[in-house]
């Protein structure tokens, strides 16, 4: 299991008697979580950082080398997620095109990371190849990369425009305190029961930092694109509301000073299938270095440019990622546009499988036939 293991201690590998066996032979493996980022990395220190991840490098490739003698798989998958790592915090040291490029960091990040990186992949493919020289290998990434300009806090927006209804100075209050006390003692309700909805209102108002019962719609998330949900208390208006709200979204580019919403998609649109109730309603998809963010911002008013290394997303995340494909069964100099959808029925033609019903197709003109 990758970085969403909950820890060591879980069950994150298959078959569960392997685990003690791999511990034995990989005793320094660590799953990478990011919040360790901040909690133990000294990400402000580039050449420190650089060492830590090195170490991540390392240990990865002498678990992926085991796994590989010791199985012998059709199919091997080796995740070196240090890449995203190193971007988001120093990609204006890595893009020759920002405005605060370092040469010297450049430099540094170049010899000490790609390169160490390098060289750990092609450890890990000569260790393959010798069992398996006629070997097809896939290099792919989930994403591209690009600078990260603005942040957009939705919460603001949807606060200014009367779609979500704040409440957070009451909270502060010694009345909130003394209501939320009150409250938590109240063992038989007898406030709900004798008040009734005036309780629930006058709780909500002193507890909550949104006032649930009054806002249509909440942002959440902080990720590059818009997460927008409508409340289910306003599922009766959801049509209205929906409408509503698509057509003053756009105003976010005149509060931005600028163009920063590249399209805005209801969900329906984009998306099908059993879980179609838990995504947002409405994706607000930014511009190029443009995001959105769901929180609200005490400064700025939703309009939040990034200038500086205590925001550890000066990268963020881009569409247009990369592939490599190499091997036997794969076209020489061959190149074309593919989607990340693509790769996993690509993936079984150049394995010779059934192609299965999935999004994406196979791109058999890669493929050598």
């Amino acid at each position: 299991g990758g970085m969403l293991s909950p820890d060591l201690n879980s069950e994150f590998i298959s078959p569960s008697e392997l685990k003690k066996e791999f511990f034995e032979n990989n005793p320094d493996y660590q799953i990478f979580h990011l919040s360790k980022i901040k909690e133990e990395f000294s990400f402000q220190d580039l050449p420190v950082y650089i060492k830590e991840l090195q170490k991540i490098i390392g240990i990865r490739t002498k678990a992926a080398k085991y796994l590989f003698s010791r199985i012998l798989p059709d199919v091997m998958m080796v995740h070196f997620q240090v890449t995203d790592i190193i971007q988001h915090p120093y990609w204006k040291n890595i893009d020759k095109s920002h405005k605060d490029f370092n040469q010297k960091k450049y430099n540094l990040i170049g010899k000490e990371f790609y390169s160490f990186l390098d060289e750990h992949i092609q450890e890990v493919i000569d260790h393959i190849k010798e069992k398996n020289p006629g070997i097809n290998i896939v290099v792919v990434s989930d994403h591209g990369f690009q600078p990260h300009e603005k942040r957009i806090n939705l919460g603001d927006f949807l606060e200014d425009s009367g779609f979500t209804v704040r409440n957070f100075n009451k909270i502060k209050t010694l009345k909130g305190l003394f209501i939320r006390g009150l409250n938590k003692i109240d063992l038989f309700k007898l406030m709900k029961k004798l008040f009734k909805e005036k309780w629930a209102k006058t709780y909500e108002r002193y507890s909550q930092q949104i006032m649930w019962s009054e806002s249509p719609f909440i942002a959440i998330g902080r990720s590059s694109y818009g997460f927008i949900y409508l409340n289910p208390v306003f599922k009766d208006d959801k049509e209205t509301l929906i409408k509503k709200l698509i057509v003053i979204l756009p105003d976010l580019n005149k509060k931005a000073g600028g163009k920063v919403v590249h399209s805005i998609v209801r969900k329906e649109i984009i998306y099908s299938g059993s879980r179609l109730d838990k995504l947002p309603d409405i994706l607000v998809i930014p511009e190029n270095s443009i995001t959105f963010s769901g929180t609200y911002s005490d400064i700025g008013k939703g309009n939040l440019p990034v200038d500086n290394i205590d925001d550890f997303h000066q990268g963020i995340h881009r569409l247009q990622g990369i592939y490599i494909l190499n091997g036997p069964n794969v076209k020489k100099g061959f190149t074309a546009d593919i989607s990340i959808t693509d790769i996993y029925p690509t993936l079984s033609g150049i394995l010779e499988l059934q192609i299965p019903n999935v999004d994406g197709t196979c791109k058999n003109e890669l493929l050598e036939k």
